[in-house]
This record gives C-alpha cells, sequence and structure tokens, in this order.
C-alpha cells in the first residue's frame, strides 16, 4: 500500500531508533512526555537498580541527556546525540561501590 503522505526515515533516524530500542532491551521502561503519546515532545527512558537509578530524556535525535544516581546524588553524566548519549549509558560499569565509585 503507498501513502504519498508518509515520511521515509533515513539511515540516522533508523540508527537513532534501533539504539533506543536498545535502552528498552537492556531493562529501561520508556515515557512519552507530551499531549499526544503517539506523538511525544520528549522521550524519558528510566532504570532502576537497587540504589542506581539511570535517567534519560530524549528531546530529538540529536539531542539528549542522561544521569546516573546513586543514593540520589549524581555520580555519571552524559550530553549529545541520542545515539551517542545511548552508547554511553550502556557503557557505564554495571556494578559500582556504594558510593557509586566505578568498581
Amino acid at each position: 500500500m503507498s501513502n504519498s503522505n508518509a515520511e521515509t526515515a533515513t539511515a540516522e533516524q533508523v540508527e537513532t531508533m534501533l539504539a533506543l530500542q536498545r535502552l528498552l532491551k537492556s531493562g529501561f521502561i520508556a515515557v512519552p512526555y507530551g499531549d499526544d503519546p503517539s506523538n511525544p515532545d520528549e522521550l524519558g527512558f528510566v532504570r532502576l537498580r537497587w540504589d542506581i537509578q539511570e535517567l534519560i530524556r530524549v528531546y530529538g535525535e540529536d539531542q539528549a541527556s542522561a544521569v546516573r544516581l546513586v543514593g540520589g546524588l549524581p555520580k555519571e553524566r552524559a550530553e549529545g546525540h541520542a545515539r551517542e548519549v545511548v552508547s554511553a549509558v550502556l557503557g557505564w560499569p554495571q556494578i559500582v561501590s556504594a558510593s557509586g565509585d566505578r568498581i
């Protein structure tokens, strides 16, 4: 079926969507922000493990930010293109000390 109004995703957009899917496969939960969940203003991703909270906000494919909180204190941060932020977050150590330091 052909739809003349349909948009074709660019290779970069497809790569960004695949990166975001890697977050879901890694245990993150996605939350759309905005009035229309089918066309959100931004996406939030969260993963909670023990006393570690990892939060990501995707404002667009070229802008995202992330923070890892351990015991409520920020220990890791990432900003930039959504794909870069996803790679950074998924590269953070899985095991940290009680104070949130890298082991």
